[in-house]
Formats: C-alpha cells, structure tokens, sequence
C-alpha cells in the first residue's frame, strides 16, 4: 500500500511520540499491568519500585498522551488502557518479550 507523503510524515511523527513514550521503560511496566485490567495508583506502587508520586506522573503523562483512560469512583482513580488498537500493542509486546 502506497501512501501520500503528507500523510505518511504526519503519522510517522504520531507514531514516533507514542513509542518513545513507551519506550520508558516503567511506562512499559505499566501498560503491560493495565492490558490486564484497570488499576488505581496503589496497586501499580509495587510494580517498578517506584513512589506514589513517581507512578502517578508516569500515569498523567500517558493520560494526556492518549494511551490510558481515567475512572474516578469516590476518591480512587483508576487507570485503563485507552484503545484497542494500543491493546493490541502491548499484547504483542509483552507477549514476545515477557511471556515465554
């Protein structure tokens, strides 16, 4: 499949912005945890050995990056992969990297 050259310029930035996100490599932690299903804060703490403060960040930037929802029930958010398509990814990832 050929594409425009506009086109192609365009999504290949898009495309880049989403991978060097998930290129850190707690983000990648994360998201891997959250293919699973959503969790709050106080559950991914344990997961990179990092403080409530530091998952929190890393959780903020992948919201406004587009690459988790946000729940909020009471005063516990809770965090979920935002699209399929992002699922498909990591399952992919995780998969080939992880789980053999």
């Amino acid at each position: 499949m050929t594409y425009p050259t506009g086109i192609l310029c365009n999504r290949a930035k898009e495309v880049a912005t989403l991978l060097k996100l998930m290129a850190n490599e707690q983000r990648l932690i994360l998201l891997c945890r959250l293919r699973d299903g959503e969790a709050s804060v106080g559950e991914l703490v344990g997961l990179c050995n990092l403080s409530q403060s530091s998952v929190s960040q890393h959780l903020a930037r992948l919201r406004d990056s587009g690459l988790v929802d946000t729940r909020r029930e009471q005063t516990t958010i809770y965090y979920s992969i935002a699209s399929e398509d992002v699922r498909h990814l990591l399952n992919y990832l995780c998969d080939r990297f992880w789980e053999k």
